[in-house]
């Protein structure tokens, strides 16, 4: 293709590493309500419809573009900001498959780095990281920033607004949490060594999943993507000024969006 031809020139390697990130970091990324209904019922008496959550995505991690991840969500009040270790949860049970469960462990935005929560969320088992906001504002506004030590992260994360958080959270606190499925209580027996029974509500919260998707839109069979810097990067200006030469060979098979980050 005209695209992989140009993508062939004799780039720099910083250049061509991170003009490859650039190309797929426009990925179109939803997050709507899979399971129960009584979830689904309430987001659409929250918001009005359906249609999913406004979100940005982290930029680190290994992000699935053009895949889809469905997993049930886990929320512990006792470490709500995921700037401590969590204990270990009880994944045996993951409705999507015993030997590969795909868990969603939520927290709140605040007291450490975005790098931090999403790094204990991986060390926990989750399988992707999903921060809610602490104030309200537009999501997609908010850049989800490596605070430089994001490299070994291999889970994908994502920012959801205070309002679409707040019913998350409301949920699972009426139905009883999901703090019981970490491994050092759920693996509690009763004095006759026969396992707990489940109430009605710890039935219902264990069906509480969301569907991320990772989608990479091409309407007009071009590839999009987004190019952030900083005021306080002081290599930005010599990449902008390298990259020029591959902007102007890419041409109309892309388009580019340039972002500013001012900082005071």
């Amino acid at each position: 293709t005209p695209l992989g031809g140009i993508l062939n020139v004799n780039m720099k390697p910083g250049i061509l590493l991170l003009l490859v990130a650039l190309l797929v970091c426009s990925a179109l990324t939803k997050v709507i309500v899979y399971s129960p209904k009584q979830l689904r019922e309430r987001v659409v008496n929250k918001k009005g419809s359906d249609e999913g959550f406004n979100v940005s995505l982290a930029n680190f991690g290994i992000i699935p573009y053009g895949h889809s991840l469905i997993g049930r969500i886990y929320y512990d009040p006792e470490n709500a900001d995921g700037c401590n270790p969590f204990g270990e949860f009880d994944f045996s049970e993951d409705p999507d498959d015993n030997d590969h469960p795909t868990p969603i462990i939520l927290v709140d935005r605040g007291n450490c780095t975005f790098v931090k929560k999403v790094r204990n969320i991986e060390h926990a088992g989750g399988r992707l990281g999903i921060v809610m906001d602490h104030q309200i504002e537009d999501v997609t506004n908010v850049v989800m920033s490596d605070d430089g030590s994001g490299m070994g992260i291999s889970i994908p994360s994502l920012l959801i607004g205070i309002t679409d958080g707040k019913i998350l959270k409301d949920f699972l606190k009426e139905f009883g949490g999901t703090n019981y499925m970490k491994k050092s209580i759920s693996s509690d027996i009763e004095d006759d060594d026969k396992p707990k029974k489940k109430t009605e509500d710890q039935k219902i919260v264990e069906q509480a999943a969301l569907m991320v998707t990772f989608e990479m839109p091409h309407p007009d069979q071009r590839v999009e993507y987004d190019i952030w810097y900083s005021s306080i990067d002081d290599r930005a200006l010599d990449f902008i000024t390298d990259f020029q030469k591959y902007d102007e060979k890419l041409g109309e098979n892309v388009l580019m969006t340039p972002h500013f980050v001012s900082v005071s």
